[in-house]
């Protein structure tokens, strides 16, 4: 039986917030028929099966099949991800090692494919191509959540946060957030002084900010040039107005 457990319990039984574990993750709407829920899973089989949908998402990409890895990122994050009681206080350090190695490139892949151009939102839970950027720049944060200098995560490694910081630039910078992705990038460039594609991301912002500023001066010049005409014709016909009144007052003298 393959890492299957018993019908009469599942892995949350022990959980301090038993509530938790009816909640439906949205991934399991990925599942085809007759395939595990993860909650149905022993830990190692979770992971493993998460490596083996990371390696499957890995062959798409390489393909330029961006869509169709992002849905097997998607699935393999259903399967390695844990939920904060069960990461926390649940698993033992070897295992929250394992779930780090396995989620942080996940997380990583998953957001890359996001950000591409021809993105699809093939099925869900994938986001529509409206919220693909909001939902990179999530997932960005939750491996830079592990870099967090008081509470750092063991096994992360340093490149990673490089990549994490520039993947949610790029998903701020093309859902405009500008000054949020001038701040990522400029860290991330911190971090890898020589790494050009950071420096390559921040001329990309630098002229994606001067179109913007042009954008929005052309349309402040549409809108001013709008308000003179409306004041124009304002006057013009208050003018108007005004010699039909003179010229009325002087025929009935």
């Amino acid at each position: 039986m393959k890492g299957i457990v018993s019908d009469e319990a599942t892995p949350h039984d022990d959980l301090i917030h038993p509530e938790e574990a009816k909640m439906k993750d949205p991934g399991e709407a990925l599942l085809d028929e007759g395939e595990w829920k993860k909650n149905d899973m022993f830990f190692e089989y979770r992971l493993k099966e998460a490596e083996s949908l990371r390696l499957q998402g890995n062959d798409l990409f390489k393909a330029g099949k961006y869509s169709e890895a992002a849905v097997k990122y998607r699935k393999g994050l259903y399967y390695a991800v844990f939920d904060e009681s069960q990461f926390n206080f649940e698993l033992q350090d070897d295992h929250r090692l394992s779930v780090v190695k396995t989620v942080t490139p996940l997380r990583l892949n998953y957001a890359l494919c996001l950000c591409k151009d021809t993105y699809e939102s093939l099925c869900p839970p994938l986001p529509s191509p409206e919220d693909r950027y909001s939902e990179a720049a999530e997932h960005c944060t939750e491996v830079l959540n592990w870099f967090n200098p008081k509470e750092p995560q063991e096994g992360m490694n340093p490149p990673d946060q490089v990549k994490a910081l520039f993947r949610r630039g790029v998903a701020r910078m093309k859902n405009s957030d500008f000054d949020r992705a001038r701040s990522d990038l400029k860290e991330a460039l911190k971090l890898e002084p020589n790494n050009q594609e950071v420096r390559g991301g921040l001329v990309t912002l630098k002229e994606l900010e001067k179109g913007d500023i042009a954008r929005q001066k052309a349309l402040w010049e549409s809108v001013v040039s709008k308000v003179d005409q409306e004041n124009k014709e304002e006057a013009e016909a208050e003018r108007a107005a005004a010699a039909a009144s003179g010229g009325g007052g002087g025929g009935g003298g």
